[in-house]
């Protein structure tokens, strides 16, 4: 009892701290978007994704039940909600659906209808994701993204799930993060298929990945409910950057990094214009005047940006770092904002967040972030949504379960879900659509 007055004193003294001490107000627009993210192998693992390529990966195959989300969607739908949540966004886990090239889950398709009515019925709006980030085994056996015929077998997943679910949901994602999809598994190794500075691969898949979403586009608006879906990719804007300008050695493998993880892609989108060209890798060009148009939205995943210090991971100055490798950087935000703005389409901002497991700097990136997120929709920006990644700490990938991203803590033993204290500040806003700074 004594533990829950503590706590009630806190919420009450946050509450008035963050009113009496907000300078101005911002109201977010009626159809704003407050949301929470996840992926269905980060919260579900590999035992209710086992034919999954992160199942059988070094990193994924232990991850056994994550937060069990296959079995408690119910109860962390119900959570989101009570925190002033109008939208999910969850993935769609193709292994799942489709185990073996020829098969199709009906079981599967069944519980994914459970769990999109459920948001529905707790009035939040699904969002749905076709590729965060998992494959089936059986299409990575095919070299997966690296092969360009197989991109039709994307294509057709994509389809019959649309089809399944476009009469009760209108958002849609058809990839997430492509870039950081080729970076992590093709330059970096740590994740599937865990090539190491593979750059002729990594061009390869991320072209491929461009490619398979403006097919997917154009297939899906020719469907059924496709002229009124709202259809777009998720692109996480990740600049590298080097801590002092006049380090040569620094600037170019900032510029490298960059390129990788977002000048290619977003150059490609802008322009139809694929270009993929360094030293001691085969060039990858592409052209299809038609990808400026492929998308109602834009996802926007926004984290930070990465300072380079010879040719390590650094830090400005008094920047508070977070439980990476990187500092917090609310201005990044809104730079992003804008740069993706000029690919002239609608943007959600799909997932922000931060790994703080002592939760002491969480309450600060709420705070900043969204205090840009509102400058920028002040100047004219169209931003109409924000997803907080996430509800609860899941699988991180390649970190596993270190990483805490959740503004619930999750006692894996117990599978319980325990508010942070920095919920107090993200339920507020959310709750009342308001921002206080």
């Amino acid at each position: 009892m004594k533990h829950y007055y503590r706590h009630l004193l806190k919420i009450c003294f946050f509450l008035f701290f963050i009113i009496c001490n907000g300078k101005t107000i911002y109201h977010f627009p009626p159809y704003f978007m407050f949301g929470f993210g996840n992926a269905e192998f980060q919260v579900s693992g590999a035992t209710h994704c086992p034919d999954s390529n992160w199942a059988a990966w070094k990193y994924g195959k232990n991850s056994g039940i994550a937060c069990d989300f296959w079995n408690l969607y119910e109860k962390d739908i119900w959570l989101a909600k009570k925190m002033g949540a109008n939208a999910f966004r969850i993935s769609i886990e193709w292994s799942t659906i489709q185990p073996t090239q020829d098969s199709w889950n009906q079981d599967a398709i069944n519980h994914y209808h459970q769990v999109i009515n459920c948001i529905i019925n707790h009035d939040m709006a699904p969002v749905i994701t076709l590729h965060h980030f998992t494959d089936p085994i059986w299409f990575s056996n095919l070299e997966g993204f690296e092969n360009e015929e197989n991109i039709d077998y994307f294509v057709d997943f994509c389809k019959k799930i649309f089809i399944e679910f476009s009469p009760k949901v209108t958002f849609w994602c058809t990839i997430n993060e492509p870039t950081i999809y080729a970076f992590m598994g093709y330059v970096l190794g740590l994740f599937p298929p865990g090539y190491r500075a593979n750059l002729n691969r990594a061009g390869n898949v991320l072209k491929n990945m461009l490619k398979a979403h403006v097919k997917i586009y154009y297939a899906l608006k020719k469907l059924p409910y496709g002229k009124q879906a709202q259809i777009g990719i998720v692109h996480q804007l990740l600049r590298f950057e080097a801590y002092h300008s006049w380090n040569k050695l620094d600037k170019a493998l900032a510029d490298f990094f960059t390129t990788i993880t977002h000048t290619a892609a977003f150059n490609f989108l802008k322009t139809g214009n694929f270009s993929w060209k360094f030293a001691r890798s085969k060039p990858v060009y592409y052209q299809d005047n038609s990808a400026p148009y492929s998308f109602d939205f834009i996802g926007l995943n926004y984290y930070s940006r990465v300072l380079i210090n010879f040719l390590q991971p650094s830090h400005a100055p008094g920047e508070i770092m977070t439980d990476y490798q990187y500092a917090m950087y609310p201005i990044g935000v809104y730079n992003a904002i804008k740069e993706i703005s000029q690919l002239g389409a609608p943007i959600y901002i799909t997932e922000n967040g931060i790994a703080d497991a002592r939760d002491d700097r969480r309450p600060l990136l709420i705070q900043q972030y969204l205090e840009k997120v509102a400058q920028a929709i002040n100047e004219g920006y169209d931003v109409r949504g924000y997803f907080w990644w996430t509800l609860t700490d899941n699988f991180e990938w390649h970190e596993g379960y270190s990483k805490k991203f959740g503004i619930f803590e999750m006692n894996y033993n117990t599978q319980a879900r325990i508010l942070r204290d920095s919920g107090i500040l993200l339920r507020y806003i959310f709750s009342n659509r308001v921002l206080h700074y």
